[in-house]
């Protein structure tokens, strides 16, 4: 396109424009719109436009057709007036609506030290021997973190109230993020620093002991340093104004010129002593910069009450507190995240200075996820390891073992009601225990310094008298069956002439002999050494004690047995065993249970994990909803968009898990909806330059595939333009969707499906053994000659269309067409049904609906532009054409649900789905 043509058509839309706002300008400067239906606005564009027929001769003095510039005005005219509409909803208000720009890169280019940063750097570097790459990721990552809050130094006039959500994964090491993004909001300027750490007085303790040593650098009520205080340059300004076990607030400190810490319990009490004692501090200097981080965001902190009525206490507790100051950025840390993108968010309502309670705790402003380094050990690589066992996956020897339980129903948990019950230890947890002792060994063997700590855990039932069952049976197996046997087995027979050991040595053969280490050498070293002394089992509920890592220096070697408090925000140390066999009817309930994620450097491909058939299943499940929420998340980074302006949904799984808790997300129980394909042309014309080898080598792929699987080529329906194979398993085009990666921002019909929308249909459809779409028809279609060159389609030319296109941030872009034609989807008919179809008034919907397959199009594009000369030639720096793909399903509409996949939509998603609706059945 050359630039005369660009000025062209941008000066008739500003006519056009232009003469639609004067003759309607209620939808542009009233309240009107609010309320409008954008059906009535398209009825209105397509009057005026009867009623200026002289713009069609304006427009063919133009090189566009008239069709093309109505369309291009329908969608300006449709942006601005939705822009009218968010400047009225979104009123200027300097407290929670001002906009925010980026300010952390030009403060550190101002500063000339930043010193709790620079001491905590130090600190993870020479005490916790950190990694140089993973401190840069950290530092990264914070300082985005950090970016979205507000600038602690505006003017005094300025206010600001910034509401966010860290995404991390469990065992992640959320805690070390928020502890560096805190040391550095110190650094910019933050003077009241406030963390929410969980629900017990343990993780309180345990959170407060870490920023005693981590943000504070100083032994409680003593000058001498500690943790990062040992490399700082000077005095660090941190004070704590609570203490581990007791997160009562001091009411006389101030802080003075000085940044206070308080870490708190999500305690009703505990929150409304925060109420007074930081209205009191208000009074003493009004622009007092507040963070605070809620930790586990999802616990507690969710209304869990129905919309209409009284929020709960915490809930209440903590907007309250954010309403309080005028300056105050909220961040909320979670792994898991569903109930949070639910809370309700209604960007029509102003919160006004009387509203003592303020807006709920969506994260309107910003979602940023902190992605582990690779030594992470996640849900995606559970999954992997759970392939592997089901041998679906090659073998990895980096994962860690999985097995099923097959023995555990009835053995840990009665019928309701059933007083007489007793627990019983079944065969699976025996060998598991077996196994803690044989991993340990290995340990020792390879050299690990014996004073580290090692963790199993039997996590089988909620209720503490079958814990307490549980965990003296275990401790009666030990003695009996392990530690007894290989004491005085003769050492010469290496313990074989005992049963118990022999079915110590089998489990070994069985499961450890990859390692490097014979039998003997394992015999010996459990015998000689102090592992089977050291073992030792601990109960852990709300009536047994904490457990004391911390006060063994010489290493502890625990099987931890118990239920809920395993659950969530504790830190096994060294976890090598994990038993789980409870069940639950949750993501995150089953994701927070998974103690066995997190970093076992130098031990991981020893771990052993336990889990119940069911719970197998669910981790699957789990993994694909939350890599289609985190593909959208990071679909959201890269566009900018914030999440007030950006519908999140989660792929659900009717009767079976649930995202989470019902009460967390009722407003998403009226935001369901089962997204079809059913009638669907879905095209990708936005391709990422670095990825066209990918693309093209995805083709190849398919072409391949469907020749080992005998895929017969149609000749007969096939011409010199068109290649068309039949009958294609539904696995070949899922397969070839992952190989090419399809954009995220597809044509689609909604605005809540991406590209990874048809990855999760097809998995839908191919669970559901869905027949209309278990076979493809697969079409290559061209041009008959082109100036281009073609593509090869296993031996045959397919000359290349080509396609006016743009490159914008390595994006390719089609400019204003689609990438098919009509006559593409027509190959599977012979020419007499075309011309019957034409003869009976067929659209191009209407002939779809005859089609007898879906079909996968593939259309080899030269992307090309306007030259200064007015030649049309290939894009800068493409070589050749690109295979681009589009999806056409057949109508197959079906009452029993199963041609559909059930997502749920938080209530941004829901608005636009009903805008897009309302547009696309007008």
């Amino acid at each position: 396109m050359t630039t005369e043509t660009k000025d062209d058509l941008a000066q008739i839309i500003t006519l056009i424009t232009g003469l639609f706002k004067k003759e309607e300008p209620q939808f542009f400067n009233s309240h009107a719109q609010m309320v409008v239906k954008y059906e009535e606005v398209l009825e209105k564009i397509h009057h005026f436009f009867q009623r200026h027929l002289w713009l069609q001769g304006y427009a063919q003095s133009t090189q566009h057709s008239f069709e093309a510039i109505i369309n291009k005005a329908q969608k300006t005219l449709i942006y601005e007036i939705k822009l009218a509409v968010k400047k009225i909803i979104y009123k200027p208000d300097s407290t929670i609506r001002n906009e925010h720009t980026s300010w952390v890169p030009e403060l550190w280019q101002v500063l000339e030290r930043r010193p709790q940063w620079e001491a905590y750097q130090a600190y993870l570097l020479n005490e916790k021997k950190w990694r140089p790459e993973h401190i840069a990721d950290l530092d990264a990552k914070t300082d985005s973190l950090l970016d979205g809050c507000g600038d602690p130094n505006v003017p005094a006039s300025q206010t600001f109230s910034r509401r966010g959500m860290a995404i991390g994964q469990v065992q992640s090491g959320k805690t070390a993020t928020y502890t560096a993004l805190l040391n550095k909001a110190v650094d910019a300027g933050y003077d009241v620093l406030i963390v929410l750490a969980g629900l017990t007085s343990e993780l309180q303790s345990q959170t407060q002991s870490r920023l005693d040593k981590e943000l504070c650098g100083r032994v409680p009520n003593e000058f001498q340093p500690t943790g990062i205080g040992n490399y700082a340059q000077g005095d660090l300004d941190v004070v704590a104004l609570t203490m581990a076990g007791s997160d009562e607030i001091q009411r006389n400190g101030l802080g003075g010129k000085h940044p206070v810490l308080l870490v708190l319990k999500k305690n009703v009490r505990r929150l409304s002593d925060l109420k007074l004692w930081l209205k009191k501090y208000l009074d003493f200097k009004e622009d007092l910069n507040v963070l605070l981080i809620d930790d586990e965001a999802d616990n507690a902190t969710v209304n869990t009450n129905d919309p209409d009525s009284d929020p709960t206490a915490i809930n209440a507790s903590i907007r309250e507190i954010l309403a309080l100051g005028n300056r105050v950025s909220y961040i909320g840390f979670t792994a898991t995240p569903f109930a949070n993108v639910f809370i309700e968010f209604d960007g029509d309502k102003e919160v006004t200075a009387d509203d003592l309670l303020g807006e709920d705790l969506f994260p309107r402003d910003f979602i940023t996820l902190l992605e582990p380094p690779s030594n992470y050990f996640g849900l995606s690589d559970l999954v992997k390891a759970i392939h592997r066992a089901q041998g679906l996956e090659e073998e990895d020897p980096d994962l860690p073992c999985i097995h099923t339980i097959n023995d555990g129903e009835g053995a840990f948990q009665g019928k309701r009601n059933d007083k007489d019950f007793v627990p019983t230890i079944p065969k699976s947890l025996k060998a598991s225990v077996r196994q803690f002792f044989l991993v340990n060994a290995i340990r020792d063997l390879r050299g690990e310094p014996r004073n580290t700590h090692r963790s199993m855990v039997v996590n089988v039932t909620t209720r503490n008298l079958y814990q307490k069952n549980i965990l003296a049976d275990i401790e009666d197996f030990i003695n009996k069956e392990i530690k007894g046997p290989l004491l005085v087995a003769p050492e010469d027979q290496n313990g074989i002439l005992n049963p118990y050991v022999r079915e110590l040595k089998a489990e070994f053969e069985k499961h450890f002999t990859q390692f490097g280490f014979t039998w003997d050498e394992v015999f010996q070293e459990l015998r000689g050494s102090s592992t089977v002394e050291k073992v030792q089992c601990k109960l852990r509920n709300r009536e047994s004690d904490h457990l004391d890592y911390a006060d063994h220096k010489d290493g502890c070697r625990y099987i931890v047995v118990g239920g809920l408090s395993l659950s969530r925000g504790l830190t096994l140390e060294g976890l090598c065993v994990t038993y789980l066999y409870r069940t639950t009817a949750y993501y995150d309930t089953l994701m927070q249970m998974g103690r066995f994620f997190g970093y076992r450097d130098g031990y991981g491909d020893l771990c052993q994990i336990w889990l119940g058939q069911n719970t197998v299943t669910y981790m699957e499940q789990i993994n694909d909803a939350v890599e289609t929420l985190m593909t959208d998340l990071r679909l959201m980074a890269r566009t900018k968009a914030k999440p007030s302006d950006f519908g999140i949904r989660i792929l659900m799984f009717p009767g079976r898990l649930a995202i989470t808790s019902p009460r967390k997300m009722q407003s998403a129980t009226k935001r369901k909806i089962r997204l079809s394909f059913s009638g669907l042309i879905v095209e990708n014309f936005h391709l990422q330059v670095p990825q066209l080898d990918r693309y093209n080598a995805a083709v190849k792929e398919l072409i391949v595939n469907m020749k080992e699987e005998r895929v017969a080529v149609d000749e007969a329906l096939s011409s010199d333009r068109a290649r068309l194979y039949t009958d294609v398993p539904i696995a070949l085009i899922h397969q070839f969707i992952k190989d090419y990666g399809l954009n995220d921002d597809i044509s689609s019909h909604v605005r809540t499906m991406s590209g990874s929308a048809i990855s999760d249909y097809l998995d839908g459809m191919i669970a559901n053994d869905y027949e209309p779409l278990s076979k493809w028809d697969v079409v290559f279609h061209g041009v008959k000659t082109s100036q281009f060159g073609s593509a090869d389609v296993d031996g045959v030319p397919i000359a290349s269309p080509f396609r006016s296109c743009v490159i914008e941030k390595n994006t390719l872009r089609i400019d204003g067409s689609n990438t098919t034609a009509a006559e593409f989807e027509r190959v599977p008919f012979t020419s007499e049904e075309i011309k019957a179809f034409k003869e009976k008034g067929y659209g191009r919907n209407d002939i779809r609906a005859e089609l007898q397959r879906p079909q996968l199009i593939l259309v080899p594009v030269a992307p090309t532009r306007i030259d200064e000369a007015g030649n049309c030639v290939l894009l800068d720096g493409i070589t050749s054409p690109v295979w681009m793909p589009a999806f056409v399903f057949t109508y197959y509409g079906d009452r029993t649900g199963k041609d559909t996949v059930m997502y749920a939509l938080n209530s941004v998603a829901h608005r636009e789905f009903l805008e897009m609706e309302a547009l696309k059945n007008r």
